[in-house]
């Protein structure tokens, strides 16, 4: 009997405890399909589309601003890079705040687009687009691989319509606009008052790179004789005593054929070009200090309000403008491309410096 009672009571046991645990079970029900509906609104039929065009509209602004700000480039050739850009959003799903969505944006660039830039580049005084936008994600998170720039994007959806809630896509818009403004070169270009293709633009400043014709015939360095065979130049009394005493008489022309020749001073090799002032340790710490500004300037701008930032937004980009057209003539002062790219960088680094002072009257924190 106390065995059978013992049963039923376990038995008893275990059907209140089941009776217990079946009220979560809806709970776990409801929030899955709180999140399933959730999700299926994030998943906009048109939300490629829509980025895609919030995209290509940035870049449009962008392509104006730095035609603008450079002869050099055609706004309509930028634009219509804009629409060859395969952008798409993929695996959409409710965002970590409420009403809020996040999806991952993927911006592919057509090969040859990239490879137009980076010819043209040298035109602009100009970094190669993959060195531009890796050295902009440094630290971030945004990738960039295999011509394709990936990042998160936070968005919310009201009446179907999309509505992003970070900086994340015009800011990548923004910086695929300056990597590839090179692609924008115009066909035909104005150097020195004369008009020449693009082609024979870029062929005159690799020339301008290359040493001169006669130059180019200056034996090689090993040619060179060791230092230690180069004779002693001549004394001064030695020159005296070679130097024939002047003739007081008419010149005798039988004379002057016998004459001793007066000696001329060694010339040993023609002159060398003198070599470029900056070396290569000085244009990497020129880099380095320049991806540390960039970084702190990133950090600057996160730390502004949101809000604040809308309206800093056109301020931000003059002061960019107007950095690349100073930095532009800076580097045209050097004399290889070495010292321009050096002269550049040293120039961003400095007004990047003093735009982070700047940002940091704005900061939150």
């Amino acid at each position: 009997m106390k065995q059978t009672a013992l049963a039923a009571f376990c038995a008893a046991l275990v059907l209140t405890a089941c009776s217990q645990s079946d009220p979560a079970q809806p709970a776990a029900s409801a929030a899955s399909a709180a999140s399933a509906v959730a999700n299926s609104s994030c998943e906009m039929p048109a939300l490629d589309s829509q980025v895609k065009q919030i995209v290509q509209d940035t870049i449009g602004n962008n392509a104006k601003r730095l035609a603008n700000a450079n002869d050099y480039i055609d706004a309509d050739k930028l634009i219509a890079l804009a629409a060859q850009l395969n952008v798409t959003a993929s695996n959409a799903q409710a965002g970590q705040m409420p009403e809020t969505c996040q999806a991952q944006v993927a911006i592919a660039i057509p090969e040859n687009l990239i490879k137009q830039a980076q010819t043209n580049a040298p035109l602009l005084q100009s970094e190669a687009p993959q060195d531009i936008i890796s050295r902009h994600l440094t630290g971030g998170n945004g990738t960039f691989s295999n011509h394709t720039l990936s990042f998160p994007l936070n968005y919310a959806v009201k009446n179907n319509q999309f509505a992003p809630t970070d900086n994340n896509l015009t800011g990548a818009a923004n910086l695929l606009a300056d990597a590839l403004a090179a692609y924008g070169v115009k066909d035909t270009l104005n150097v020195n008052g004369k008009n020449v293709s693009r082609a024979e633009a870029l062929k005159l400043l690799k020339q301008k790179d290359q040493p001169k014709a006669e130059e180019a015939s200056i034996p090689a360095p090993q040619a060179v004789p060791p230092i230690d065979n180069i004779p002693e130049p001549p004394k001064p009394e030695d020159l005296r005593k070679a130097v024939p005493a002047p003739k007081t008489d008419a010149p005798d022309n039988s004379a002057t054929a016998s004459a001793p020749v007066k000696p001329q001073p060694e010339k040993l090799t023609p002159p060398v070009e003198k070599p470029n002032s900056v070396n290569s340790k000085e244009l990497d710490a020129a880099r380095e200090a320049n991806g540390k500004a960039d970084q702190s300037i990133k950090s600057a701008w996160r730390k502004i309000d949101p809000q604040v930032q809308q309206d800093l937004v056109d301020e931000q980009r003059e002061w960019e403008s107007k950095k690349r057209a100073n930095c532009r003539n800076a580097a045209a002062k050097g004399k290889s491309a070495t010292e321009s790219q050096y002269l550049q960088l040293q120039c961003d680094t400095r007004m990047t410096r003093e735009r982070v002072q700047y940002l940091k009257g704005y900061s939150i924190e």
